[in-house]
């Protein structure tokens, strides 16, 4: 069956909805003892450090986090090695990161990263999105959404705009309209907001400005017809910059996205020059200069199985090649600049999977908070599965070659401590699923050493007896889809040997 995990996931142009597929995903229990004799169990057992009870595991997609850029090809998790929060909304200043996540509740509230990496929680009960550090680093503006009136059938939470301070206190409420209002950012001199809202007379979404004290809303954008959003103020205020506020313009002629720049109405005009006035453009950052910023494009073209946006480095208004700073082959989202001008790098949202349509091991607590990427990778899934409208074709589980069907299956071990997975994975005769062993947060993984298996034989859906002592599960000889299936049965295996 496919569902959601959970609520909407917020990206910089608004709200996306999150596809995750789930298979039969199993609750894990409370401690118990492990058979003695069991291979990696007997000694989980010994370990006073138990898995926390009540989690959910299952295999996923579109799980989100954040990463480091270390080359054009590879993000290396921002927070180190380990199972990954659902991370998002990424803005810096200096060695200083606010971003949402879901750590501790199901919707998702405002973190900060100081710059020895300490995080902390800034927001209880909200619905988060796009924060942006003060000039001075002691506020946090950000949207949320209010429930109050709550929405109609099939429609979004209206959004306001808040300001937290950096050590959680002084929650204040910046707007309290019957209008949209998104994406805040900040001036250089911190006085002044802009956001995209959507309460003008102006048909679509604009760009306005405010002062963060409050007072009259101003429009600044004056594009081409279509949706102004992602607002980001450059840092610099000088003769140079003169408060260039740069946004994302989805036009109304779908040529669109294109990044643009305004200092208010009757400036309003492109921000990038030459070839790359062309491109597909959205979610300026910039960097601490004021010059050169980092932004999103599908251009050009990638051998890529996702049709992904890539990150580029270019100056404002330059017609210079700009540098692709990040191609890899899953979804990015709000790439922005950490650190200095010299020593700092690019930090992006992304899948936390490895690549596009890869299926991972990820777990959840009971109460829809704290999803969880594990990084044991289960399956490849056939990126049809996103886009076919043939009720004939099946790409879950009859997918086209060179693809995993949704054939997968977890449990817990009695105690919590582990879980027994299926995997796909490339062996000397082919692509073969196999029952995989590995501790609860997606470490110390390997395969179980099951007795009587031929090499092209696929076994699944593995299930532990209430005392752990057995293991029943499925085998297909051979193993495959449809007509390349052999027969199957239901073997049972004792688990310590």
């Amino acid at each position: 069956m496919t569902g959601t995990a959970g609520p909407s996931i917020h990206t910089r142009l608004g709200r996306l909805t999150g596809a995750v597929v789930l298979l039969a995903p199993l609750l894990a229990v409370g401690p118990a003892s492990a058979p003695q004799g069991t291979p990696g169990l007997a000694a989980a057992a010994a370990d006073d450090t138990l898995a926390e009870a009540g989690r959910i595991g299952f295999a996923g997609t579109e799980h989100r986090s954040l990463g480091r850029v270390a080359d054009p090809q590879t993000s290396e998790p921002l927070f180190g090695p380990g199972p990954a929060h659902y991370d998002q909304d990424p803005s810096a200043r200096g060695e200083t990161l606010v971003f949402t996540s879901r750590r501790d509740s199901a919707r998702p509230q405002v973190y900060v990263r100081d710059a020895d990496g300490a995080v902390r929680k800034l927001t209880t009960g909200r619905d988060a999105a796009h924060p942006e550090l003060s000039p001075d680093g002691a506020t946090v503006v950000f949207d949320s959404a209010e429930p109050d009136p709550g929405p109609g059938p099939g429609e979004a939470a209206q959004r306001d705009l808040w300001t937290v301070g950096v050590d959680g206190s002084g929650l204040r409420r910046l707007t309290e309209t019957a209008d949209d209002e998104t994406s805040p950012t900040y001036s250089p001199d911190g006085s002044r907001i802009a956001y995209s809202g959507d309460g003008g007379p102006v048909r679509g979404r604009q760009i306005y400005e405010r002062a963060v004290s409050g007072g009259q809303a101003t429009r600044i954008s004056d594009g081409p017809p279509g949706d102004a959003t992602e607002p980001a103020w450059n840092p610099v205020d000088d003769d140079s910059h003169r408060a260039l506020v740069a946004y994302t313009l989805e036009t109304d002629d779908g040529t669109g996205p294109r990044l643009r720049v305004t200092e208010g109405l009757g400036t309003d005009r492109p921000l990038l020059g030459g070839d790359q006035a062309g491109w597909a453009t959205r979610s300026a950052g910039w960097l601490p200069d004021g010059n050169d910023l980092v932004f999103l494009s599908p251009d050009p073209d990638c051998d890529c199985d996702c049709d992904c946006d890539h990150v580029h480095r270019a100056t404002a208004f330059a017609g210079a090649a700009p540098q692709q700073v990040l191609g890899e082959d899953r979804a990015v989202e709000s790439p922005v600049w950490l650190g200095s001008m010299g020593s700092g790098a690019v930090v992006v949202a992304r899948t936390s999977a490895s690549a596009a349509n890869v299926v991972t091991l990820q777990d959840v607590r009971a109460d829809g908070s704290d999803p969880r990427d594990l990084g044991l990778t289960l399956l490849r899934e056939d990126p049809a599965a996103y886009t076919n409208t043939d009720p004939a074709i099946d790409p879950l589980f009859n997918p086209a070659e060179g693809y995993d069907p949704w054939t997968e299956r977890q449990n817990y071990t009695p105690d919590g401590r582990r879980v027994v997975v299926t995997r796909f994975e490339d062996l000397d005769d082919g692509r073969v699923e196999r029952i995989w062993l590995t501790d609860a947060d997606g470490s110390n993984a390997a395969p179980m050493p099951l007795a009587g298996r031929g090499p092209r034989d696929w076994d699944t859906d593995p299930t532990f007896s209430p005392d752990g002592t057995k293991l029943a599960f499925t085998r297909t000889s051979p193993g495959g889809v449809g007509g390349a299936a052999g027969p199957s049965r239901i073997v049972i295996a004792e688990v310590a040997t």
